[in-house]
């Protein structure tokens, strides 16, 4: 009987995720931002897709495109898995400037440790003061450590 439930279930599971896929990917292409994000997501895990690390970009850049913090944040971080630090900085950048916290704390990272970038202190600096200003703890932290020190 176990089998049977199995048989029967498996594709209507299977028919349940596509059907969800196709109107996740219907309400991206009428602009809805998270989405897009999602269908990142999928592709980036490989959630009832195959796994594509280029499909998830661009759904992220996508989401990103229409102005979602979280989708600048995503492309950058698949970028950052990636080791593409410099595909990754304008994600970062675009999403602190669309006051996304962890955004503003990764190119902060990214300019403190020169990471894909000059290393910048003043650059850290002005990224971490965002993401303090955004609630971020530790960029509070470092903000204070760079003032401290003089960096201006």
């Amino acid at each position: 009987m176990k089998k049977l439930s199995l048989l029967f279930i498996l594709p209507l599971i299977n028919l349940y995720a596509t059907s969800y896929n196709l109107q996740t990917l219907m309400e991206c292409k009428k602009g809805n931002a998270s989405a897009c994000n999602g269908l990142g997501a999928l592709y980036t895990f490989g959630y009832s897709v195959k796994q594509n690390s280029t499909k998830a970009h661009k759904f992220y850049k996508k989401a990103c495109e229409l102005k979602s913090g979280d989708g600048c944040y995503n492309a950058a971080e698949s970028f950052i898995e990636e080791k593409k630090y410099q595909e990754a900085i304008p994600y970062f950048i675009q999403g602190c400037d669309l006051n996304h916290t962890q955004s503003c704390s990764s190119i902060a990272k990214l300019f403190e440790y020169g990471k894909g970038i000059k290393l910048d202190y003043k650059e850290a600096k002005k990224y971490h003061k965002k993401a303090c200003e955004l609630q971020e703890k530790e960029s509070c932290k470092t903000y204070l450590y760079l003032d401290k020190n003089g960096i201006s």
